[in-house]
C-alpha cells in the first residue's frame, strides 16, 4: 500500500470518528434540549399554581427550594455526562489510533512478503533461463559427439 493510499485510509477512519462524534453531539444536545424544555415547562407550571399562592403557606418555599435541589441535580448529572462523553471520545480516538497503527503494520508486512514472493518469480525465470542454456548446451555437445 502506497503512502498516499495509507493517508487517504487515515482520512477516511478520521471522517468517520468526526461523523461519529458529531452524531453524538446531536443526540446529546438534543437529548439536554429536551431536558430544557421539560424543565422549563415544570417552572412555567410551578409558577401559574404560586401565583394566587397567599403568603400564608409556608410550605411553598419548601417547594422551591426542593425545585433548586432539582436543578442542581440535573446540573450535576449534565456536567457528569459531559465528563463521561469526554472519556469516551478520548478513548475512541485512542481506539481509532490504534486500529489505524495496527492496519498500516499490517499493510507493511503484506507490502515485504508480496516483494518476498516477486524476488522468488524473477529467480525461477532467470533459473529457467538458465537451465534453458544448459539443455541447448547439451544438446549441442550431444550432436557433436
Amino acid at each position: 500500500m502506497t503512502k498516499e493510499e495509507m493517508q487517504e485510509l487515515k482520512l477516511v477512519l478520521v471522517d468517520v470518528v468526526e461523523t461519529r462524534l458529531a452524531r453524538t453531539e446531536e443526540v446529546f444536545d438534543s437529548k439536554l434540549a429536551t431536558m430544557q424544555e421539560g424543565l422549563d415547562k415544570r417552572f412555567d407550571g410551578v409558577d401559574k399554581r404560586f401565583d394566587g399562592v397567599d403568603k400564608r403557606f409556608d410550605g411553598m418555599d419548601k417547594r422551591f427550594d426542593s425545585m433548586g435541589k432539582e436543578i442542581s441535580e440535573v446540573k450535576e448529572k449534565v456536567t457528569e455526562v459531559d465528563k463521561r462523553l469526554r472519556k469516551l471520545e478520548i478513548k475512541v480516538e485512542h481506539d481509532i489510533s490504534k486500529a489505524i497503527k495496527i492496519t498500516m503494520e499490517g499493510h507493511a508486512g503484506l507490502n515485504e512478503k508480496m516483494n518476498a514472493v516477486l524476488n522468488v518469480a524473477e529467480r525461477v525465470e532467470t533459473l529457467e533461463h538458465k537451465m534453458s542454456a544448459v539443455e541447448y548446451y547439451i544438446r549441442e555437445q550431444r550432436m557433436t559427439q
